[in-house]
């Protein structure tokens, strides 16, 4: 999200003060003083460990607002959330905990909430294996590995990574696809199937779809297929 977001605030001549791992807290703190959005896009998905969930998820959600506060420096925060919140697992708890600290801190300057709960993400950048099944089919398939499916008819919600882009970039404009006072969304999701989706990229692998004809759900899967191909 922050690769695909950060080319598009660039190429949109909006300056961009990005925070990340491999930052200090003294970046942080500097950044907190210029900033006039924050767009809050880190956290922790997978772990071996709860508690670190709850340092990446809550821990950090929590320092960034105490920083933007003791700074004097009270703009909106969006923060992107994950469908998971819905569930009692140690990853959706960590997620909700970070959005009610949100809540509290929009509530506390007057600002509008910017919560964006997440489904499955897929496009240019996901690392297979890791960020999510389409990058992991799109990349086996396109260097001829195996793609194995437990259930082929299980349901996937699914947000473009352009989509997304498009979305927070609105936001930044006071656009935003907002639900409630508390909760925006991504105005175009799609449905698939796991077997769907295997047999569509297995289609762009053998050439038997015409890419001038796609359907907007196909164009944006063929472009993720795309991006797993060698230049050769």
């Amino acid at each position: 999200m922050g690769t695909n977001l950060v080319e598009k605030l660039k190429a949109n001549k909006i300056v961009v003060f990005e925070y990340d791992t491999s930052s200090i807290i003294d970046d942080l703190n500097f950044y907190a003083l210029q900033c006039d959005f924050v767009i809050h896009l880190a956290g922790v998905n997978r772990a071996e460990n709860p508690k670190e969930y709850i340092k990446g998820n809550i821990e950090f959600t929590r320092t960034l607002l105490q920083t933007l506060e003791k700074a004097g420096n009270s703009v909106p925060v969006l923060f992107s959330s994950s469908t998971h919140v819905e569930y009692d697992t140690d990853y959706g708890k960590s997620k909700k905990v970070a959005e009610g600290l949100i809540i509290n801190y929009s509530k506390k300057f007057n600002l509008k909430s910017y919560i964006y709960r997440l489904p499955n993400l897929f496009g240019k950048g996901s690392r297979p294996n890791r960020n999510g099944v389409v990058g992991t089919f799109c990349y086996n398939i396109a260097n001829d590995l195996p793609v194995t499916i437990s259930d082929r008819a299980t349901q996937l919600t699914l947000v473009y990574i352009d989509d997304l882009v498009s979305e927070l970039v609105n936001a930044i404009a006071s656009k935003e696809n907002r639900i409630n006072e508390t909760f925006c969304a991504i105005p175009k999701v799609y449905q698939a199937s796991l077997g769907e989706i295997v047999d569509l990229i297995n289609k762009f692998r053998s050439g038997d779809v015409i890419p001038a004809s796609m359907l907007d759900f196909e164009k944006a899967m063929y472009e993720t297929y795309l991006s797993y191909l060698s230049e050769k």
